[in-house]
Order: C-alpha cells, then structure tokens, then sequence
C-alpha cells in the first residue's frame, strides 16, 4: 500500500486526532505486547498527575503497585489471547484515593501483520456509584418506619418535611449529603432544593449546597401555567427570581452581591406527581466541559422518588399510629359496654364473673364459682368449646372475637352469648367479655325466614309467568296444526296428501310431548318443594341402570344425526336410589346434551366411582359452546336459559336443569359443571354408594324402561330442528 498516496486523501491529521482524543473527557491509552503504554490522551496524564512523556514507554510495574499491576497484566494477556473485547467495572488507586472506572478493553489490529496491541477507555463512575449507594441506603433506612409508645403526628407532605427540616434526623443528613455530591460533580456554585406544597401551590427552600449567598427567597407562589410547565417537560423552564414571573427561557441570568449566575432547573417527578424544583447556579464565567444533562435528568428522577418514599413511609407511619390509637379507644369502649364479663382458667372454671353476668344467665356468683364453665353449655356447642380452648393452646393468639355458645339459664332456658376473649398467657387465665345475643339471633332467624317467604312467593310468581308462555306457545302450534289437518282433509277426499297430513300429525304430537315434559316438571317441582316428593329407593346395580338409559335412547339420538358412547371403569356397582328418578336425571342430561351437539359429533357418558369408594360419579359430556364460570353458577338456577330468547336453537322452560338438581339433592349427591373442559360441555353428578337392608336386586328398572319407550319421546319433545 502506498502510504503518501492513502494521505494524501486524509482530510485530517495526526495532530488533529490527538486533540480529539485529547478532548474526551475519559482516559484513553494503548498498550503493546509487553505491557509498554504507546499511547496515553490527556485525561489519562492528568489522572495519573504526570506528562504523556512520563507514561509512554513504561508498564504498570513501574508505578509502583505490583499487586494491581499483575491483575492488569493477566487480564490484557486474556484479551490479547482470546481476541474478544470486555467491559468491566474496577476499582482502581488514583492519586492515593480509591476510584471506580468502567473500562472497555479491546485487542487492536496493526499493519504489516505487526502484533495487535491493546487500545482501552475508561470512564470515571466514582460519583456516579457514591450517589446511587447514598440513594440506596436512604431507601433501606428504617428510620422513617421507627415506632415508638408516644403518639405523634409524623411528616406526611412535603410542608410537613420544610416545617420539620431543623429537627436532627438521619435522613435529612443523607439527602443533604446527595446534594453536597451533587455540586461538586456538576462544578457548580451552588444547588437549591425546592419541595412542592400542593395545598398551598407553592414552591418551599429545603436545602442548599455550595454558596449560600445564591439564595433566593424561600416561598415562591406558583400560578396554575407554571404548574402546568413543570409537570410538562424536565428542563424547558428556568427559576425566574422576579416577582412578576416564575419561569422564563432556558438560562436565566440572576445578580446578587455583584455576582452573576445563571440558573438551571429540573423538575423532580414520581410517576406525574411533581415533588419539588432542583436549582443548579452557573457562574457566567464558567463554561462546562461537557454537557451532563442526562446525568442531572437521572439524578433528578432518583430524587423524586426517594422523596416521595419518605412521604409514603411517613404517611404509612401516621396512619399505622391512628390506628392502634382507634383501637385502644375501641378496646375501652368494649370493655365498659359489654354486658357480661367472665375470669375463667384453661379447663373452663370459674374464677372471676361480673354482675351482669348474673343478672343475664340468672345464677348468683356462688353458684357459678368454681363450676366448670362447660356445665352451663348447650350440649351440642360442647365440643366446639373444647376445641376453642385447645385452639387458643396452640395457636398463641392473645385475643379473638365472634365466639358464640348457648348457656343454661337458672330457669331452664338458654341464651345465647357472643363472647370476645383475652388470654393471660403467664396465668393460663382467659378474660372473657359478651353480650346476650339471644333476641338479635331470634331477629336474624326470623328475618331470614321471612326473607326466604318473600323469595318463595316472588318466585313462585316468576314460574308462573313463565309457565303461561310455555304453556300457549304449544298450544298455539297445536291448534293451527289441527286447523290445517282441517283445511286439507276437506279440500282432498283422496290421500294424495298423506305424507303432509303425518307430518301435521307429528307435529301435534311432538308438541304434546312437548306440553306434557312441562307439566311433568312442573309437578315434581311442586312436590319437591312441598317436601312430599318421596323417593321408591331400591337396591340395584347402578352401572347396568345407566347402560340401558343410554341404549335405549342411542337409536332415537342417531336419528338426530349424533352418535352416544357410554364408556364404565367398573362392571357392577350396588346401590340404593330411586331408578325412575336416576332414568329423569340422565334423560334431562342428554336431553340438553343432544340441542348443543354438533352434527356428526358424539356425546360421551361415563361412569366410575371416586377414591374413596363412596360415591358413584357420572358425567355427560358433549361437544358445542363451553360453559364459562358465571353461567355454571347459575344453571341450575330455575328458569335458567343461556341462550337468548330470540336465538335459542331449542325451546325449553329453564326448569330441567334446575329439577335435576333437586332429583341429585334429593339422593344425597352432588352436580356441577366441570368449566375446566375446553371441547365443549360436561356436566358431573354423584350418587352416594348406600344399600337397604334388602339383599335381593331388584329388576324393576328393567321393566320400567321396557314399558316406557315413548317417556324419551318425551324428553327430547324439545328438540325441533338441529
């Protein structure tokens, strides 16, 4: 390569190069093989407080650490070795001071296949470090969260913190400190902190750094643009210090005591709370060496949130000591209240009782001294007192609230008593306060069953209504079917017809079917709500019941164009339940299960017992819409229908779901709808695994389904078309 002619292009020089890097305010240097510097920039010399000359040429070997310089020799052979750059964070001795630097180390290629050297910047992060560790433990002090006995009204805004800024605390020190390191790094004359009192709308002198004499007044009103302009941008604004405006250009240019300043100011922000103004004081004179706005921009937002910490934390103070202050008031006022008051041991003797005591219950205090307080307990909250007393043993709660028992009255009669409770753990002593609940329980009780009145009437009428609508809805399409029927028959004497006329024919009785599906339901749930709706419980094999439902219905559910599995984990299960009634809950099921089956698809019944043998669960599952969590609260709700009314794929009542429910009830299990299945709809249903004394099977199921085909027409009369 011909060098005269590459430099001849050049558009700059050597000279220049070196004054660029000269000018950069991080140390740069170069490094050969052996660990000699080639190159050091300015920054560096003057770190190291000697010439260029007095660099170049030498190792770290000759300045006198041997321990640092070996580090550094190890870590430059590594770069060199493996040819990849690192950036890392050091602490190194400068002038006989401790300082971070974050250095980029990187392997530098040379011409002519000379060996590669080791080129480096390194960047003072000293302050930056100091700052962020002061920051930190601001954060992590607990002297904003100290509590003691005395009730105090701690600082809650930032009025409060200038109101309080003489007073010696811990934190105000550290805060201090920050804006103390703050000015030195920056170079400045001097830095104000300013809080901002929302109420007052007004900016409050905290504290200062640097000269004191750049002060200028401590209140400084703020109007609502100025408000506005703080919030909206971080250094767009200027402190003004004139009395007509509060904001300005950029730099503003303030006198005092034959001084000039310019001034500089951040907005300090949590979130888009403005917290308070920091003020940076220029001399004229002075020009900065480089622009450090991000840093201040940074250091800004550090404050804002640590000063709103210290809000928070003393705000989170003042209320946790209104608190405790509300409950020791409460405390004494449940004291003196309570009606009645009892000093009893851990195995329940009486030890200690309160006047009131005796004039609720009855006793004299002669009586009752020395009783066990379990004498006087309704025999059936016995055993929730004992474990109450065991429960205090191990729990070591001092106090509790809400235990209600029925005591014996001298004249026979119980009352009940809510008791609040203290423990003298030292004494194994309980403090025992309450209050005579028993017409307030007697109310409640009453309340409720007239509540339920109410609710029973109301519904009552609702399935009334609703039943007037189902009911003419059929009837209407009976008799335009019968009108019809009519019409044709006396218009066509032949039977070319036919075809149409069973077609009519269908129809009347589909919605017979229909009409009849209703009424039944309808009675049973009348029967079951009048508490007459006895179950014929038999013995019987349960697993064989549901297969034959299920086959007897796979022919008429295949007409639908659906396809019905029924698959078993067990061959025979015994149990005592009503056949009929399981025939109801199954056919109402599948019922249901057919209208929201896709065309082709299958629906699935299965059945298997739980882990602990004690109930038999059975589930029908289809494809379709999946039930989400609300609608599974309420579907078996009466009257519950989740498609709406003007685009249901099927008719219904809403009362089938809600009387299988009962029918389940009725045999002491459970339904629900299992919303974790995600292909569609499945709904679950036990029946308890009991026997009768009888130890023949009955066959009566059997015959019942054999005798009853047409009961799934009637069933399934509310389908239509799918």
């Amino acid at each position: 390569m011909n060098f005269h002619k590459d430099s001849t292009k050049r558009k700059y020089t050597i000279e220049d190069l070196e004054n660029i890097l000269d000018s950069i305010p991080n140390c740069i240097w170069a490094k050969d093989q052996n660990g000699e510097y080639t190159y050091v920039n300015k920054t560096f010399s003057e770190k190291m407080n000697l010439s260029k000359n007095e660099v170049i040429g030498k190792t770290d070997f000759d300045f006198g650490n041997t321990k640092f310089a070996n580090i550094i020799n190890e870590d430059d052979k590594k770069i060199l070795s493996r040819n990849i750059p690192t950036l890392s964070e050091n602490k190194i001795n400068v002038k006989g001071k401790k300082r971070w630097f974050e250095i980029y180390k990187t392997p530098l290629k040379r011409k002519n296949n000379n060996l590669p050297w080791i080129m480096a910047i390194a960047r003072d992060t000293t302050f930056d470090k100091t700052l962020d560790e002061d920051l930190q433990n601001l954060f992590n002090s607990n002297e904003s969260y100290e509590l003691n006995n005395d009730i105090i009204l701690p600082l809650i805004n930032t009025k409060d913190i200038i109101d309080n800024k003489n007073t010696s605390n811990q934190y105000l020190y550290k805060l201090q400190k920050i804006i103390d390191s703050l000015s030195s790094r920056l170079q400045t004359d001097g830095v104000s902190l300013f809080l901002y009192d929302k109420s007052a709308k007004c900016l409050n002198l905290y504290l200062n750094a640097g000269k004191s004499n750049i002060n200028i007044k401590e209140v400084v009103p703020l109007t609502n643009n100025d408000i506005i302009n703080l919030n909206k941008n971080v250094y767009n604004n200027v402190f003004e210090v004139s009395k007509n405006s509060i904001f300005s250009t950029y730099q503003k240019k303030y006198q005092k005591n034959n001084s000039i300043y310019c001034i500089r100011s951040c907005s300090l922000k949590y979130s888009n709370d403005l917290i308070g103004v920091l003020n940076i004081y220029y001399p004229t004179n002075y020009t900065p060496k480089f622009s450090q706005e991000d840093f201040i921009k940074s250091t800004c937002n550090k404050l804002g949130v640590l000063i709103k910490n210290h809000i928070l934390s003393c705000q989170l103070k003042n209320e946790f000591q209104k608190r405790l202050y509300i409950e020791k008031e409460l405390e004494l006022f449940l004291d003196t209240a309570t009606d009645s008051c009892a000093l009893v041991d851990f195995n329940g003797t009486f030890l200690k009782i309160s006047n009131n005591f005796t004039n609720t219950l009855g006793w004299n205090e002669e009586e009752l001294l020395y009783k066990k307080f379990q004498d006087l307990i309704y025999p059936d909250d016995i055993e929730k007192s004992n474990n109450f007393r065991k429960n205090v043993r191990a729990s070591g709660k001092f106090k509790g609230s809400g235990l209600i028992h029925r005591y014996l009255c001298k004249n026979g009669q119980y009352k009940t008593l809510e008791w609040n409770w203290n423990l003298i753990l030292d004494k194994n002593h309980i403090i025992l306060t309450g209050k005579d609940i028993t017409e307030e329980k007697k109310l409640k009780e009453e309340k409720k069953h007239l509540e339920e009145t109410i609710a029973l009437e109301t519904l009552k009428t609702t399935f009334f209504a609703n039943v007037s609508h189902e009911f003419r809805t059929p009837l209407n399409i009976i008799l335009t079917a019968i009108q019809l029927i009519s019409i044709k028959l006396s218009n066509c004497p032949c039977s070319e017809d036919k075809e149409k006329i069973f077609q009519y024919i269908r129809g009347i009785k589909q919605n017979s079917y229909r009409l009849l599906k209703l009424v039944n339901n309808l009675l049973d749930l009348t029967k079951i709500d009048g508490g007459y709706y006895e179950l014929k419980s038999i013995k019987c094999n349960i697993v064989n019941l549901i297969e034959e439902i299920v086959l007897s219905v796979a022919d008429h559910i295949g007409s639908k164009k659906r396809e019905i599995i029924f698959d078993t984990t067990e061959e025979e299960i015994l149990t005592s339940c009503d056949p009929e009634k399981i025939e109801t809950i199954l056919l109402n099921l599948l019922s249901n299960a057919v209208k929201f089956t896709k065309e082709n698809d299958s629906i699935e019944v299965n059945l298997n017992v739980d882990s602990y043998y004690k109930n038999v669960v059975i589930s029908v599952r289809n494809s379709g819409s999946k039930i989400d969590k609300e609608d599974a609260k309420i579907i078996f709700n009466r009257f519950t229908q989740l498609d709406n009314l003007l685009n249901r794929r099927c008719e219904g009542s809403g009362i089938g779901l809600a009387l299988v429910k009962s029918l389940v009830d009725l045999h002491g299990g459970d339904i629900w709808v299992n919303t974790l299945f995600e292909d569609g709809a499945e709904i679950i249903f036990t029946i308890p695994i009991k026997e009768l004394e009888s130890k023949e099977i009955s066959e009566f199921h059997t015959k019942t389904l054999n005798a009853n085909i047409e009961r799934y027409n009637v069933e399934f009369s509310d389908i239509y078309n799918l």
